[in-house]
């Protein structure tokens, strides 16, 4: 029997990495249900759209970071090809991937300790007059706003230690501690509704999850954390030089990606009511968990993608990103069905909780766009593994649309309208970003084995 399961799960592609993240998406989908629950129990529908459209203007986080994680891993990882982890957290291995791969943890340090000042600033005081278009006297949402600003902010200023062991392709801990930090915010958050948090309650979340991340880093990486305090002798990464003509164009990709993402609920809450962007939320939320569910199988290879290609195993590349790729959309398509089904039931049987989602039309207009997107995010994971983003244009092209026509389309016929402009783009960019994938791949792998001859 246990050979039986050892067989499903390599035949499945279920690592270490892909058990933890899964298992984390699955917590959320099978958690979400009863925080959907909770919060209509215990929130009105508009304090349910002033909780949900808190979280998409504090995706405004994105102009700040400016793509600088993913530009960590993928150097991380062409770094990390040469190097080991000794007990502790110690690196070792070649001394100027070492002396590389230490100066790149100091300026991601140093980076993010800026943004999330400036991400406590801007956003905290920009959300606040956002809000007060819609201001509601008997809704206490000032102080929950910028508890939540505070909160993110400290998160943020964690992130650079986290994607540099990822780009270290220490996915198991990564993985492990994301699904920890789940079940232990969804825990938090029950707890919040049930004793009347109110609006407090995503503040209260995120500090659980900070306290458990930097418990685990100062406990686990103590050796990594004190390497990254002091300088290391030898070469250092060149931020003008190396990441910037790389992370601008991931930059302007994932700036983009906000209005894609992160625009609905702002919206509907704008133009309609808070009622109408807490059920775009609360399906988003839905959507989302599924979504992240089956990227697990593509997400956590982008390191291991990054070692191959330093290490020219291109073969062997492409056999990982075909498998895991197949797996995912295979995720993806069997949870569409799955979820488009249970909001029909819900809708049908418990009314009075169905009416917080979007209707079967426009949630089936998401599912579409979230199934077909999960392609295109796989094949951006794949080319930017190469340390290069050919998806700039792409990117800056369809999220634009994007946001135009869910702005339009939303402010004049609600969330059909949003939904549908969602959806209308991703059909139209999976044949632009396939001929991306296909000529960038063909040509940087005939070049590098040029080189190698």
């Amino acid at each position: 029997m246990k050979a039986t399961l050892n067989k499903f799960r390599l035949w499945a592609g279920v690592d270490r990495p892909v058990f933890y993240m899964a298992l984390a998406r699955t917590w959320s989908l099978i958690s979400g249900p009863v925080t959907m629950l909770l919060i209509a129990r215990f929130f009105t529908p508009t304090t349910q759209g002033y909780y949900y459209t808190f979280s998409s203007v504090m995706g405004l986080q994105v102009f700040l970071e400016l793509g600088f994680t993913q530009c960590i891993v993928q150097f991380a990882s062409h770094e990390f090809a040469h190097l080991r982890f000794r007990p502790g957290g110690v690196i070792e291995g070649d001394s100027a991937a070492r002396s590389r791969l230490i100066s790149l943890g100091r300026l991601s340090v140093k980076w993010y300790a800026v943004m999330a000042f400036l991400a406590v600033m801007g956003i905290g005081i920009g959300g606040y007059c956002f809000f007060q278009t819609q201001h509601d006297p008997s809704i206490a949402w000032i102080w929950p706003w910028f508890s939540l600003c505070l909160a993110a902010g400290c998160s943020l200023a964690m992130l650079p230690v986290g994607a540099l062991l990822e780009g270290c392709n220490q996915m198991s801990f990564i993985y492990g501690l994301r699904t920890l930090s789940a079940i232990a915010g969804s825990v938090a958050i029950w707890i919040a509704l049930s004793s009347g948090a109110g609006l407090f309650t995503g503040a209260i979340a995120s500090l659980v999850g900070i306290v458990i991340v930097a418990t685990a880093y100062s406990w686990r990486w103590r050796g990594l954390l004190r390497e990254l305090s002091r300088p290391a002798p030898g070469e250092s990464i060149s931020w003008r030089r190396e990441i910037w003509p790389f992370q601008w164009r991931i930059a302007v990709s994932w700036m983009s990606g906000y209005f894609a993402g992160q625009l609905f609920t702002p919206v509907l809450f704008y133009f309609h009511s808070p009622v109408a962007a807490g059920q775009m939320g609360m399906t988003l939320q839905l959507v989302g968990s599924l979504s992240g569910l089956a990227s697990a199988w593509v997400s956590t290879k982008a390191p291991r993608f990054g070692i191959l290609i330093s290490q020219r195993r291109f073969e062997e590349l492409d056999r990982l990103f075909f498998k895991s790729t197949a797996q995912s959309l295979g995720i993806c398509v069997a949870g569409a069905g799955a979820v488009l089904f249970g909001l029909a039931f819900v809708q049908a049987h418990f009314p009075r909780f169905g009416m917080r989602f979007l209707g079967p039309g426009p949630a089936s207009l998401l599912v579409l766009s979230m199934v077909i997107n999960q392609a295109i995010s796989a094949q951006a994971y794949y080319l930017r593994a190469h340390k290069r983003e050919p998806f700039m244009w792409l990117s800056i092209v369809g999220c634009s649309l994007t946001g135009l026509l869910v702005y339009l389309l939303g402010r004049f016929y609600g969330a059909w309208g949003a939904c549908l402009g969602s959806t209308l783009v991703p059909v139209l960019l999976i044949f632009w970003s396939s001929k991306i994938w296909k000529d960038c791949r063909r040509e940087w792998h005939l070049s590098d084995s040029r080189r190698e001859a």
